[in-house]
């Protein structure tokens, strides 16, 4: 079943047959599979995932491309974004602290392994039902840096305006 959607593609609840455990399958918007520098930017999300292993990002567990699509196959996170918890009730200060203290961490293990998220927002920050610790999730316009996997130029804005940092802003090397 259908569990989100954004702008370059659709996530699914499904279950993985040989393991026997739910995962979440985003895939490619059909509109979208034949423009190869999209293809290329889904396959940078997969590249940048796969080198993340972390409590608090959601772990890539394989990646599929075909002709008919491309496809992230991911641990399934029971819970909500942020953004939809904040807008139903507030949450207490000393889970609001502890909550920013776990996606710091995630954002910190990724800077080690070079990767910058770029579109860190409550949106791609997932709250685990169970015990509301955080995943950070969509890492589509990551910047690996040390390669040449770049699909931004200097002078393009890619990212969410509202929480962009101010050299996303000015369209500078982030």
């Amino acid at each position: 079943s259908k569990i989100g959607e954004g702008g370059m593609g659709s996530v699914f609840l499904a279950e993985h047959t040989k393991l026997s455990r739910k995962v979440a399958i985003k895939n490619l918007h059909d509109v979208l599979v034949k423009n190869d520098e999209i293809r290329q930017r889904f396959r940078n999300e997969a590249q940048a995932m796969a080198k993340l292993q972390h409590e608090n990002i959601v772990n890539l567990l394989d990646f599929e491309e075909n002709e008919n699509g491309l496809y992230l196959i991911m641990e399934y996170v029971d819970g909500a974004p942020l953004d939809e918890l904040l807008k139903a009730n507030s949450i207490p200060a000393d889970q609001s602290l502890e909550i920013v203290r776990s996606v710091l961490e995630g954002l910190k293990y990724a800077h080690k392994k070079d990767i910058i998220h770029r579109d860190i927002k409550p949106g791609n920050i997932l709250i685990q039902s169970d015990d509301m610790s955080p995943k950070i999730l969509d890492f589509g316009i990551a910047k690996m840096l040390g390669t040449d996997n770049s699909m931004t130029k200097t002078g393009t804005q890619m990212g969410t305006v509202y929480f962009m940092s101010p050299e996303q802003v000015k369209g500078e090397k982030v």
